[in-house]
Order: C-alpha cells, then sequence, then structure tokens
C-alpha cells in the first residue's frame, strides 16, 4: 500500500466521519436521531448561545470539523489563493447545512457555515506550518488526519456517556 493510497483512503474516511456527524449527529441507528427542520441565515443570532451563555463546544465542533478539509485542500492544491480555500470550504459547509435542512436533520444555520469556513482556513494554516518539504507534505497529513479522527472518535464517546454535554448530540 503507497503512502497516495492511504492518503486518499484518509480523505474519504474524513467525508464519511463528517457526514456521519453533521447529518447523522454521530449516531448509530439513525432512527434515534430527532427530526426537526430549522434554518438560521442571521449570523450569530442566537445558534451559539444556551442559556445566555456562548456554546464553546458548538463553536469548536464546527471548527474542528473541518480542519482536516484544511488539510487536505492545502495538500492537493498547494497553488491556490486563500479566497480558493475559502470557496472550498463554503461550498462543501453550505451542501452540509442545505443536506440537514433537507433531511430535517438539524438546525441549518449560517454561523455554522461562518466556522465551518475558520477551521478550514486554521486548518490550512496548520498544515502549511507543518510542511516545510514537499518529501514530508503527506506523512504530515496522514498524522494531522489521524489525530483528528481519534480526536472526534473520542468527543463522540464522551458526549454519548455525559461527559460533556451539548444540545445537539444525544438529546
Amino acid at each position: 500500500m503507497t503512502k497516495d493510497s492511504v492518503t486518499k483512503g484518509l480523505f474519504w474516511i474524513y467525508i464519511m466521519v463528517l457526514i456521519w456527524t453533521i447529518l447523522f449527529k454521530g449516531q448509530l441507528p439513525f432512527q434515534v436521531i430527532e427530526h426537526h427542520r430549522n434554518i438560521n441565515l442571521i449570523p450569530f443570532a442566537g445558534s451559539i448561545f444556551v442559556n445566555g451563555r456562548i456554546d464553546m463546544v458548538e463553536i469548536l465542533a464546527n471548527v474542528f470539523a473541518f480542519l482536516p478539509l484544511g488539510f487536505f485542500a492545502s495538500y492537493y492544491f498547494p497553488e491556490f489563493k486563500w479566497y480558493h480555500y475559502v470557496l472550498i470550504f463554503f461550498v462543501v459547509s453550505v451542501t452540509l447545512e442545505l443536506a440537514q435542512y433537507a433531511l430535517a436533520v438539524g438546525i441549518s444555520d449560517i454561523t455554522d457555515v461562518l466556522f465551518n469556513c475558520l477551521g478550514g482556513i486554521v486548518g490550512v494554516l496548520i498544515f502549511q506550518f507543518f510542511n516545510v518539504k514537499e518529501e514530508r507534505a503527506q506523512i504530515v497529513l496522514i498524522v494531522l488526519v489521524l489525530l483528528f479522527l481519534v480526536f472526534v472518535f473520542a468527543v463522540i464517546l464522551m458526549i454519548q456517556t455525559g461527559i460533556i454535554e451539548t444540545r445537539y448530540f444525544w438529546q
């Protein structure tokens, strides 16, 4: 197995985990998901506030969810300008938010799109920080994505066991 096939495999695993966490809220079986349809087009209009306090779990989840997309975008398209990356993150995020709305599996929120884009940008910056030499780029990408996947599964486990509380998962 070559490093390139590992990289492509990790990309598709990441995409599946991203869809599973955003659209299906990390649930198996899918019947457990509450079905409701709501959309918020006003940035920061209540979506990040719970009981009058900022929901940092929600903000960080949106940022962290798109870090690997920034890693992959930076790896596969190193010649891109910053606005090309932002466009990728925006299109992917809006697509997922629209799918949430269409499937009635959550709140489609412009604030989520903003924090997802921020996460992608931070991912590009992190990858470019570590990417000193081209031959190391693939190794750095693999390590960063594997760390991310371990982190995601650890957070989902902590949410399911009640160690971390959030308003969107497993209520």
